[in-house]
């Protein structure tokens, strides 16, 4: 019977094979005559559907692929090869960043396609044993690879000749690789695998335990990883939330290869939205320069961003149901996490926190999360709520800007207590004319306090109408969504009932330009904080 099997599994799963031929050849040659793709299948994940394709030796190791999109004939498909890591991905080791990595680029191949090869060379390939015995050394003082060295074993002892024969069954023309390890992307040029560049993975939310092992990494091994990164960020002692812009340099031979050039994710460099991404990256660099210059209370540049259908409803909860009007296309859901990513603060009013539940994180694109902040007069917004979760950042990651008023208040004053012991800042404002928080406080409040030098402003319909009426964009990036919902969400119904005219209330841009995203269409423009402030020059 098991010889049976055996004879169907050759005929249904025959050994590598791709033009051309000699290519193909080659590379099995170099990985033993018995590698062969022994099964496949589409698999559907939490992060979307892919095909699944096992790799190895009959009997042997499995190596395992997971293809998103076309990749056939493809040049510059994005690539992670993947090392199994049991005691991260399995076990939830807060010792290594790995488990993070690879769930970031599930979800970026889910958005833009991709190739994951995971290999099972545990612990950088000295096998699982020795990869605990080397943890047990680490316990005792040893970095990662001083401990490697006490048992005997290589720092590296990774073999990646079995990838060059997995992508050339698939066919894939050129690789863009997200890696932070210059060993690998070395050893796949090495190979002869068309490595066009390269690109760092860099997940939020690192674990305190695993930041020693990241910085051996990046000062012995010379992975690419922002040295800022790395560093604790307390709130109290050191408030000021940047994107980190400088890497650890890689040793002078990578460095003079080109080889620790990155390329941009997930967009090239003539692209729209990496256009928009760099020009709005330089503005915020530019406030920031003459805010840090001047004596006057310091305020954030503002991005207003928000989506709407082309009669002007915004996302959201449809009524009691609990359905939720979505507008956006994934492209434009990926660079509003872009945008996300570029700022160091995330504004929304208490409403949407409550009606939504927000995470307002940066998932679908490699990034660092901001600042979360709502906008709440009473002190309504829960703890446990997504928004409000420090999670495993211990740090600050979420801020309440409420009234001056409210806190005298004993049970909001028990709130607010219960808040700041959950890391969560609670700051406070005088009211609007209408008791309200006004967004212009909030932004100095948060500039001041917390240092904060560039805020987006996401929604919902009283915030946007604070920041058109209080001319608080320095820049509005708006996405019209190919729908008509009849006014089911007007976003500006708040405005009109607010303003004593709407040619008053009217918030003009400047320097428009517009561009379409997948179905939708991309609005931006310089709003009239940036004119004011070009003009002072």
């Amino acid at each position: 019977m098991r010889e049976r099997e055996s004879e169907t599994t050759k005929r249904t799963h025959p050994k590598i094979r791709a033009a051309p031929v000699e290519d193909a050849s080659c590379a099995l040659a170099a990985c033993g005559p018995d590698f062969t793709r022994l099964s496949s299948c589409n698999l559907p994940t939490e992060t979307g559907t892919v095909q699944l394709c096992v790799y190895g030796e009959p009997g042997g190791a499995s190596w395992v692929v997971c293809i998103s999109g076309a990749v056939r004939g493809r040049q510059s498909v994005h690539l992670r090869v993947h090392d199994a890591c049991l005691t991260s991905e399995v076990l939830g080791s807060l010792k290594c960043d790995c488990a993070l990595q690879l769930r970031m680029f599930q979800q970026h191949i889910a958005t833009h396609g991709g190739v994951l090869i995971y290999t099972p060379q545990e612990g950088r390939g000295i096998g699982l044993a020795n990869k605990v015995a080397a943890y047990s050394l680490q316990e005792q003082g040893l970095d990662t690879v001083d401990a490697n060295t006490a048992l005997g074993l290589p720092e590296e002892a990774r073999d990646y000749t079995r990838v060059r024969a997995i992508l050339t069954d698939l066919g894939v023309a050129s690789v863009v690789l997200l890696t932070n390890n210059p060993f690998k992307l070395r050893t796949l040029r090495s190979l002869g695998i068309q490595v066009e560049s390269a690109a760092s993975i860099l997940p939020d939310g690192l674990p305190e335990q695993c930041v020693g092992y990241l910085r051996t990494k990046a000062a012995r091994m010379g992975h690419m990883l922002p040295s800022s990164r790395l560093h604790a960020r307390d709130a109290e002692k050191a408030p000021r939330l940047r994107v980190p812009e400088e890497c650890v340099e890689c040793d002078d031979s990578l460095s003079r290869s080109g080889a620790a050039e990155t390329t941009p994710l997930p967009w090239g460099e003539r692209d729209e939205v990496a256009l928009l991404l760099k020009t709005l990256s330089h503005e915020i660099e530019r406030h920031t320069r003459r805010e840090d210059t001047t004596t006057s209370r310091r305020r954030p540049f503002v991005t207003l961003t928000y989506a709407q259908t082309l009669d002007g409803s915004i996302a959201g909860p449809l009524g009691a149901s609990g359905e939720r009007l979505i507008i956006s296309g994934v492209p434009s859901m990926t660079m509003t996490h872009a945008l996300r990513a570029i700022h160091d603060a995330i504004i929304v009013g208490v409403g949407t926190a409550l009606a939504d539940n927000p995470q307002l994180t940066v998932r679908l694109t490699p990034g660092r999360n901001p600042l979360r902040v709502v906008l709440d007069g009473q002190l309504r917004v829960p703890v446990d709520s997504k928004m409000m979760r420090a999670g495993v950042e211990r740090r600050t990651t979420a801020a309440v800007v409420t009234l001056q008023r409210t806190l005298c208040n004993s049970a909001a004053a028990m709130r607010a207590a219960h808040l700041r012991s959950c890391r969560v800042r609670v700051l406070a404002v005088k009211p609007d004319e209408r008791g309200k928080v006004p967004l212009t406080s909030a932004l100095s409040v948060l500039g001041e306090r917390l240092r904060v030098r560039s805020a987006m402003v996401e929604g919902g319909t009283e915030v946007i109408a604070s920041c058109a009426l209080e001319r608080a964009a320095h820049r509005v990036v708006l996405t019209l969504g190919p729908k008509l919902t009849h006014g089911t969400r007007p976003a500006f119904k708040v405005l009109s009932e607010r303003a004593p005219s709407l040619n008053e209330a009217a918030c003009p841009l400047y320097g428009v330009h517009s561009f379409c995203l997948g179905d939708d269409v991309v609005v931006s423009g310089r709003g009239p904080s940036f004119d004011r402030l070009a003009m002072q020059e």
